[in-house]
């Protein structure tokens, strides 16, 4: 008898679903754009606040007016000669104004796209582009005619000269790159000198435990201070000028402060977020001392609040938290290199993007609906001063930054004077307005009527300068 030969039972072929990786790059630089064109369409008003305004007034002078005047204010002149190139080359345009924040934005997001991704990997520069493009800080800083995105473009790239030179002590490339950002990002935001020390003290300590040379670091120490030494005596003053006099009445919370890295109106979000990056990071150090260079990363910005917080306590009040932006975003980058080191790092990457997107896409929307209402209403309010003859006219105010900045912009030639301490020195022949921030009280009527005044309503819906305020004709009364 024959016997039957088994039959063989054929394994089901497993089905590779997984994407090559040479084309995750060319997905995540497409994914790259889409968030980029979501800021770039936000370019495109004539929406300006107070500082902003500045910037402007700022941009429209000579260097060496420039530099008198930012030397007399509290910031350093780097992101205003920025801002100069940008308008002798474009000219005068809202879209060149905001220019000056997207483009550093820009260049952070190519770098992560090109150094980042080859250095830490997909899910890193899947995961930052997401963060810089989408959390409502960056989305307010990306585009904010100020030098917040700049300062956070120097100090990432100041982060990587440093973990070059934790990785390779001898490359000089690192050091190099380290002094050269450090350095620059000094130049852009002096709270950004806090954050950056960080760093420095992390060299040190590098040099205690004998990780790099004595002479690489004096090379960075010394090339750095001889770097900063002609500003550091205009840094003095501007100390001494802020501790004398300076607008700030009080300061935020550290819980607060801590909250803005990954501020959210989710609030949940910004807890969690800020959580797990401090989690992941730790877990990470105790399981490889390799993942150090991090630390830096984690604390230039809680540092920089303790810092403000003691400066603001003994002296006066000088720290608010957009002053944290630059390090804000280094924290997040600890959080995208931390999940690329994960066992399970395509779950988490997954996991942390949904709920980001999740979080982030409805401030986006409303965001994005608040500017172009406000661009409406800007255009309309300038409309209404042109008919009204205002530009003719002189105007008073009770709004400081209508007097500072938003006046000289949006009606250039206008006198704007600030009345908020009283003002009698009324002129025959001239026609006066005003623009308040409030509906005329009668303590308000009363002192128009003692300079033989009274007030005709003209525009109750004005709105420049992201703010809304009334519009007066003055009519004397013979």
């Amino acid at each position: 008898m024959k016997k039957q030969k088994k039959k063989t039972i054929s394994k089901p072929k497993i089905i590779d679903i997984s994407i090559p990786e040479n084309y995750w790059q060319i997905i995540i630089a497409i994914i790259t754009l889409i968030l980029f064109s979501l800021n770039l369409v936000r370019i495109f008003d004539n929406v300006f606040w107070g500082d902003e305004a500045f910037s402007i007034k700022l941009m429209k002078m000579s260097i060496p007016e420039m530099l008198e005047a930012t030397s007399n204010d509290v910031h350093p002149p780097l992101f205003y000669l920025l801002l100069m190139m940008l308008y002798r080359i474009f000219g005068t345009h809202g879209w060149v104004y905001h220019l000056s924040a997207l483009l550093p934005y820009a260049i952070l997001l190519v770098f992560s796209c090109t150094v980042f991704y080859k250095t830490f990997g997909k899910e890193t520069t899947l995961l930052f582009n997401t963060f810089i493009s989408l959390l409502f800080n960056c989305t307010v800083y990306n585009v904010e005619v100020r030098m917040y995105s700049l300062s956070a473009l120097f100090l990432v790239l100041a982060f990587y000269g440093y973990y070059l030179i934790f990785e390779n002590p001898e490359s000089i490339r690192g050091y190099v790159i380290f002094t050269l950002f450090s350095l620059a990002v000094a130049y852009t935001h002096y709270f950004c000198i806090v954050s950056v020390s960080v760093f420095y003290i992390a060299l040190l300590i590098l040099f205690v435990m004998k990780k790099i040379k004595l002479t690489y670091l004096l090379a960075v120490y010394g090339i750095t201070v001889a770097g900063y030494l002609p500003w550091f005596v205009i840094l003095l003053k501007s100390v001494k000028r802020t501790s004398d006099n300076f607008w700030m009445t009080s300061t935020p919370s550290f819980q607060n402060s801590l909250l803005f890295i990954f501020y959210s109106k989710n609030i949940f979000f910004s807890v969690i977020m800020f959580i797990i990056t401090i989690v992941f990071v730790v877990f990470l150090i105790l399981d490889s001392p390799d993942y150090c260079y991090l630390l830096p990363c984690v604390l230039s910005a809680p540092v920089s609040i303790i810092v403000g917080n003691i400066v603001s306590a003994l002296i006066r009040p000088v720290f608010i938290n957009r002053y944290i932006y630059a390090a804000s975003v280094l924290y997040c980058l600890a959080l995208c290199i931390t999940v690329a080191r994960m066992n399970k790092k395509a779950l988490i990457t997954t996991l942390i993007l949904v709920f980001t997107l999740f979080s982030c896409i409805p401030s986006y929307i409303e965001t994005r609906r608040n500017e172009k209402n406000d661009d409406v209403k800007t255009a309309y309010t300038l409309d209404k001063i042109a008919e009204c003859g205002i530009p003719e006219g002189t105007v008073l105010t009770n709004n400081d930054f209508f007097s500072w900045t938003v006046f000289e912009y949006y009606v250039p030639g206008t006198p704007c004077i600030n009345v908020k301490s009283g003002f009698s020195d009324f002129k025959d022949n001239t026609a006066y307005y005003l623009a308040w921030n409030n509906a005329l009280s009668d303590s308000e009527n009363a002192w128009l009527s003692d300079n033989k005044y009274s007030a005709e309503l003209i525009i109750s819906d004005g709105f420049l300068g992201s703010n809304g305020f009334y519009i007066y004709r003055l009519i004397h009364n013979n």
